[in-house]
């Protein structure tokens, strides 16, 4: 009955319900690339757990306009999605714990012939199945049933002395807590900080572009790929020229920039390229003249622009 239901289905798929099954496999098919392609830019440790869904945008966007929907999905397969996510080393650890509880409870029910276990490894099995054409552990209320089953079906089976020698197994939890400096260290360089920083407000707008309004100390993350980037700025109403801004990297300076009025004008900094897509700019603002007081707020800066 249940194949027979499975077969119906195939072919008479309701298109009120679901999509064509063309459509269906053509869409997996998308996703599984948008995956392997994460993978490859993180194979050891993946990109992140749960990460796919937001990265998705950038391998699928397009073709998410021209069949209709959202610019975001999961992986709809649970397998490629803790290898894009968490890598070989994921993939190989979730491999791993589905083979001790199969394997496990196959040869327990072996050696003790049990009927509720025998239906609970099924069951097990099946749903693993699909996990081919879908993602259910990230629906927590479906994961929470799966975990408890595997646990009972552990439970059922009957205790199995550890094979795997004790050194072997501290290697490669020592191995993966070493890399760990490492893979922070990767993480960091590699954030996408673009328009971040501190001291500034909320972004606003005038008659000519975004700006926002900052204070006499502010810092922004720019490129640092060795290409300049302009960055908008002028002086807010109300603050008395001249001003004079300086732009520091690590105490260094990189750029001092005079404004003289209230017109907007391009200052062009440009970064060292290093291991870090974006490194954090601290700039000062003060004035060449004695004042005995400046404004709270003294200038606008805008969207800054990599050329």
């Amino acid at each position: 009955m249940v194949l027979g239901t499975f077969a119906w289905l195939m072919v008479n798929n309701p298109s009120r319900r679901n999509d064509p099954l063309s459509g269906s496999v053509a869409f997996r098919r998308e996703m599984v690339k948008a995956g392997i392609q994460m993978f490859e830019q993180a194979p050891m440790f993946g990109i992140g757990i749960g990460k796919f869904y937001e990265a998705s945008a950038a391998f699928i966007g397009p073709y998410m306009q021209k069949v209709g929907g959202g610019p975001r999905e999961n992986a709809h397969n649970n397998f490629v999605q803790v290898l894009a996510e968490q890598g070989v080393t994921g993939l190989a650890a979730m491999l791993w714990w589905l083979s001790a509880v199969v394997m496990y409870g196959a040869r327990g029910h072996g050696t003790h012939p049990d009927l509720a276990a025998r239906a609970l490894l099924v069951a097990v099995v099946a749903c693993i199945a699909t996990w081919l054409t879908g993602h259910p552990l990230l629906v927590p209320e479906f994961a929470f049933v799966f975990w408890l089953y595997c646990g009972v079906l552990a439970g059922l089976t009957p205790a199995v002395r550890l094979t795997w020698p004790r050194w072997l197994v501290g290697l490669l939890v020592g191995v993966v807590l070493i890399t760990v400096p490492l893979r922070a260290s990767a993480l960091r360089d590699a954030v996408w900080l673009e328009h971040l920083g501190f001291g500034l407000s909320l972004w606003q707008h005038d008659d000519e572009q975004r700006y926002r309004e900052v204070g006499a100390n502010f810092a922004l993350y720019l490129p640092a790929n060795g290409r300049p980037v302009e960055l908008p700025i002028r002086l807010a109403p109300g603050t008395p020229p001249p001003l004079l801004v300086e732009a520091r990297l690590r105490g260094q300076v990189v750029a001092s920039i005079p404004i003289s009025d209230t017109a907007w004008q391009t200052a062009s900094i440009t970064l060292r390229q290093g291991a870090r897509q974006f490194e954090l700019v601290d700039f000062a603002v003060r004035s060449p003249t004695p004042i005995t007081a400046l404004p709270v707020v003294l200038l606008r800066v805008g969207k800054n622009v990599l050329r």
